[in-house]
């Protein structure tokens, strides 16, 4: 979706496509209108929540000697959200880190 913001494509028509193809996902079908919409602020705390899981995954894999290096720039990135105080946000704000609003962050 942050490619669609950025290069100016009709969200609603990009998902359209992603939900007849093998892109379909319970989280494109239950939270694509938060994309759309940029609606990212519900309270419900999904960056704090995935700050807390990629931080358990991450001690776990350092305690068996498993470099999981994406995981832990992603960690970044939400500890980056909730550094601006958008902890309690969903996970997909992760878009406003990204990029790919146009450079709209709501």
């Amino acid at each position: 979706m942050a490619f669609t913001f950025e290069t100016g494509q009709d969200p609603e028509a990009v998902l359209e496509v992603m939900r007849s193809s093998t892109a379909a996902t319970w989280m494109l079908d239950n939270r694509a209108d938060r994309f759309v919409k940029r609606a990212f602020a519900n309270d419900t705390g999904g960056v704090d929540i995935m700050i807390k899981d990629l931080r358990l995954v991450l001690d776990e894999a350092r305690r068996h000697k498993v470099a999981m290096p994406a995981s832990a720039i992603v960690a970044q990135f939400f500890a980056e959200l909730a550094a601006k105080r958008r902890g309690r946000w969903e996970i997909a704000s992760l878009m406003t880190r990204l990029g790919g609003l146009g450079g709209k962050t709501r």
